[in-house]
């Protein structure tokens, strides 16, 4: 069986429908959504199976990135706050509502989500270079630059070091062009020295 040998047995499945209960057919739909590429019939199973599983947070996780890829980011906003308070120490949901926080310019809040992201993640360089991204959306330049900074010297090959040069893009919209060339020369002479040959 393939592709083709699975919708036959959904398309059977549909004739059915009456003996599924809601939560089944709405598994089902998903599964059909992602062989077909149905992006609408994918939200509407995704809805209907977070109204019947509105504790699920891979779910709720799942229609949020939906809504954010379709730039309905209320609803996505909406959607991972209901998925931070079901399992507030999963980090990935953090770092998903602090963007959909900024998306909506909801900047304040979206730092602090950030910031709860570092809390449930603190052993990577992430969720500082998430905050340097949010405060960078938010013009705070300055900011940005020291927090992208902090994420490279916690993981000087996250990223492939793209941390610092975020640093002197940062320090560039500061309009403090003489040190963002700085940050960008240790930035290529950091790529240089782990062996990246488009340093050059």
């Amino acid at each position: 069986g393939g592709p083709s040998a699975l919708q036959s047995v959904l398309a059977g499945s549909r004739s059915h429908s009456r003996q599924i209960d809601v939560l089944s057919r709405a598994r089902l739909d998903l599964l059909e959504s992602g062989l077909t590429r149905d992006v609408q019939a994918r939200k509407s199973a995704l809805e209907r199976l977070t109204r019947a599983l509105p504790a699920d947070a891979g779910s709720l996780a799942q229609l949020a990135e939906l809504y954010t890829n379709l730039r309905q980011f209320d609803r996505a906003e909406a959607t991972l706050r209901q998925a931070v308070a079901t399992e507030s120490g999963r980090a990935d949901l953090w770092n998903s509502f602090g963007y959909a926080l900024a998306y909506l310019g909801r900047y304040p809040e979206a730092d602090l989500a950030m910031k709860e992201y570092e809390r449930a993640d603190p052993a990577t360089a992430n969720p500082l270079d998430s905050r340097g991204e949010i405060l960078l959306m938010a013009g705070r330049f300055r900011e940005a630059a020291k927090t992208f900074e902090s994420a490279w010297e916690k993981d000087k090959d996250f990223n492939r070091g793209a941390a610092l040069e975020k640093a002197a893009l940062a320090l560039w919209l500061d309009g403090e062009k003489q040190e963002a060339g700085q940050y960008l020369d240790r930035y290529l002479a950091a790529r240089q020295q782990s062996g990246d040959p488009a340093a050059e």
